[in-house]
C-alpha cells in the first residue's frame, strides 16, 4: 500500500515527492538512510512533538538526524528546543526536515518492527513491511539550528523537578504585558538547586524559601519561559537523574536519558520577590491542608458567579469562615477548623483559583496562613518546616 501526503509549502521548500525522478526515471540518491525500531520512532516523536507554537512554516517540521548513537529527532518554536535520539542503523549519514504531525500519525499506525526511513532531501520515504509511505520535505537550510550538550551545572531527580514545578509554574504570568513575569527565577549555587520562583504580580510562589540573600559568589542565575519549562517538564520520565546544564549566555537545557530540552532565556530584570513576602505576620492560621482546599473547590462555582472571590472571615478561636457574596447577599458559605494565633478579627477576600493554585501543590497535612491585614499579602506555607514551598497571595478589593 503505498500514500502520498502533500502540503502546500513552496516558500519553506516542501515538495510533493513520488521517490522517482520525472527527468531520469531512476530512484534520486539517497542523502540519509536509517532503520529504527517503530516503538522507538514513536516515542520520541511523541517527546519531540510536545513543541506547539509555530512562527514559521518550516517549524512544523521535525529534523531527523544522524548521529554516532543512531538517529536524532529535533524541534523547535524559538522558545524551546526538544531533542531525543534513539538507536538506529544507518545504512547512509545525513538528515533532512520532514512534517512532524504527519510523520507522528504514520508511525503510531505502523506495526511494530523495523522502520526504514529514506530521505533525498527533497522527500522522506517510510518503509514498514509491506507499507510504504512519501512525504515532502522542508529545506534542510531553512530549519533553525538546535544545538545539543552544552555545560552541567546542577544535577536533579527527575521527580523532584516535576513536583517543584507543579508548586512553582502555576504563580507565572501568561500574557505578555510584563515579559519578564513569564519567566521562572532559577538560581543555582554551589551545584545544587537554590531556589526557584514565580510571580504575576498577583501572587507568587517559591521553593525553598528564598535563599538568594545567602548565594554564593558563584551562583548562576536563568529565567526560565514557564511556558517551554511547562512542556519539557511533561517530557521528564518519572525518576532518574536530571542535568540542568547551559549553551552559552541564551540557552538553558535539561538533559535526560537520551533527550535533552533548550530552553531559550528571558531577557531583563527580574523583580525582587523577597521584597513583598510578608515577614513575622501577627496573624497565623494553622489548618488541614486537604480539608481547606476541600472548601475553597466547593466554594469556586460561586465564586466565578461574584467576581472570583472567596471571603475568609478570621476571628481568634473560632472556626475560619469562607463564603460568597453577590449583590450583598451570601450565596456559598463553608466553616474549617482551624487553629487561630495573634490579635485580629477581620474579614480578607482573594481570588480562589490562586488559593487553590497556593494550596494544591503543598504535601504536608496541616498548612500555615499567615495574615496581617486585610489589605495586606498572605502567606501561605506547609506548616511542616522540612517542605520548604511558600505562596504570597494578594488580597481582593471587597464591595458589599
Amino acid at each position: 500500500m503505498s500514500e502520498s501526503i502533500t502540503q502546500g509549502r513552496a516558500d519553506a521548500g516542501a515538495t510533493e515527492a513520488s521517490g522517482v525522478t520525472p527527468s531520469t526515471g531512476t530512484r534520486p540518491t539517497p542523502v540519509m538512510c536509517v532503520s529504527v525500531q517503530q516503538a522507538d520512532l514513536k516515542a520520541a516523536l511523541a517527546v519531540v512533538n510536545r513543541v506547539q507554537k509555530q512562527r514559521l512554516p518550516v517549524l512544523a517540521g521535525v529534523r531527523l538526524a544522524t548521529t554516532g548513537e543512531g538517529l536524532a529527532l529535533a524541534r523547535t518554536d524559538l522558545e524551546l528546543e526538544l531533542i531525543r535520539t534513539v538507536p538506529a542503523r544507518v545504512d547512509t549519514p545525513g538528515a533532512c526536515i520532514a512534517p512532524a504531525a504527519a510523520l507522528a500519525q504514520i508511525v503510531r499506525e505502523l506495526p511494530r518492527g523495523a522502520v526504514t526511513l529514506e530521505s533525498d532531501g527533497v522527500a522522506l520515504t517510510v518503509r514498514c513491511s509491506i507499507f510504504t509511505a512519501t512525504l515532502p520535505c522542508f529545506r534542510l537550510d531553512d530549519f533553525p539550528a538546535v544545538p545539543d550538550g552544552g555545560e552541567t551545572v546542577a544535577e536533579v531527580d527527575a521527580g523532584w523537578l516535576r513536583d517543584v514545578a507543579a508548586h512553582v509554574l502555576p504563580a507565572a504570568a501568561t500574557d505578555s504585558t510584563r515579559p519578564i513575569l513569564t519567566a521562572v527565577d532559577l538560581w543555582i549555587d554551589g551545584g545544587a538547586v537554590a531556589s526557584v520562583a514565580a510571580a504575576d504580580g498577583f501572587r507568587l510562589a517559591a521553593w525553598d524559601g528564598f535563599r538568594t540573600a545567602r548565594l554564593g559568589p558563584e551562583a548562576r542565575r536563568f529565567l526560565l519561559p514557564a511556558r517551554a519549562l511547562r512542556q519539557a517538564v511533561k517530557c521528564l520520565p518519572r525518576a532518574g537523574a536530571v542535568a540542568i546544564g547551559a549553551i552559552g549566555p541564551e540557552r538553558a537545557t535539561l538533559s535526560w536519558d537520551g533527550a535533552q530540552a533548550n530552553l531559550w532565556l528571558v531577557e531583563g530584570q527580574y523583580p525582587r520577590l523577597e521584597e513583598v513576602i510578608p515577614r513575622d505576620p501577627p496573624v497565623t492560621v494553622i489548618a488541614d491542608t486537604a480539608a481547606l482546599l476541600e472548601a475553597c473547590k466547593a466554594l469556586r462555582p460561586a465564586a466565578q458567579e461574584a467576581g472570583d472571590a472567596v471571603r475568609l472571615g478570621v476571628a481568634p478561636g473560632a472556626p475560619l469562615r469562607m463564603w460568597t457574596l453577590k449583590e450583598g447577599v451570601v450565596t456559598a458559605e463553608v466553616a474549617v477548623d482551624v487553629q487561630a494565633a495573634g490579635e485580629g478579627d477581620f474579614v480578607i477576600g482573594f481570588h480562589v483559583d490562586y488559593l487553590i493554585d497556593a494550596l494544591a501543590p503543598v504535601r504536608a497535612t496541616t498548612v500555615r496562613i499567615g495574615l496581617t491585614k486585610p489589605a495586606a499579602p498572605a502567606r501561605i506555607e506547609a506548616a511542616d518546616p522540612a517542605e520548604p514551598y511558600l505562596a504570597v497571595v494578594m488580597p481582593m478589593h471587597l464591595r458589599g
